[in-house]
């Protein structure tokens, strides 16, 4: 662990000493190595801003030992693409939680999505598919849970079910099948 901040930080620090716990010292460090690093920079350095910005993080993130929680207070966290658009896709930009398993090769280049479940389908922006098998084909889209759902129109949702169609704008199926 010492040689992982002495070569992040350029300087040996005593991790058992840091006021906000070995394990953040531990995550802050990865995060500098491929957050902090400007291109072509020599991975082992980090300088004055750099430390200031570690420094910042920590005052927002915190790791609970206990529970193995990792936790942002004060702060916001933003989840982005890099086109420098809400209303742009490359695949990018979205929150995953869970293994986003995909033994069916499921198209997913959208962006800007919260995704929770499997073998679901996010080919737009700024939707939520949640449960098996659902697809969101259109900016906005919902599925929020259910199986083999599939909504492709601007604004809609279905909420469960299974096997329901929504393809209009502003259009809604709560369950069913």
């Amino acid at each position: 662990m010492g040689h992982l901040v002495r070569a992040a930080l350029g300087r040996a620090i005593d991790v058992r000493s840091a006021p906000v716990g070995r394990g953040l010292v531990a995550g802050l460090m990865v995060f500098a190595l491929f957050a902090l690093a400007a291109p072509g920079a020599a991975w082992a350095v980090c300088d004055a801003a750099c430390m200031a910005k570690l420094e910042k993080l920590a005052a927002c993130v915190s790791f609970d030992e206990g529970d193995s929680d990792v936790l942002i207070v004060g702060c916001n966290l933003h989840v982005r693409n890099g086109l420098g658009a809400t209303a742009t896709t490359n695949g990018r930009g979205n929150l995953i939680v869970g293994y986003n398993e995909n033994t069916q090769l499921n198209s997913r280049y959208g962006s800007h999505n919260i995704v929770v479940g499997e073998e679901n389908t996010w080919t737009s922006y700024a939707g939520i598919v949640a449960g098996s098998d659902n697809r969101i084909r259109a900016p906005f889209a919902t599925v929020t849970g259910g199986r083999d759902n599939d909504v492709s129109g601007a604004w809609s949702s279905v909420q469960g079910g299974s096997n329901n169609t929504v393809d209009g704008k502003w259009s809604g199926v709560s369950g069913g099948y």
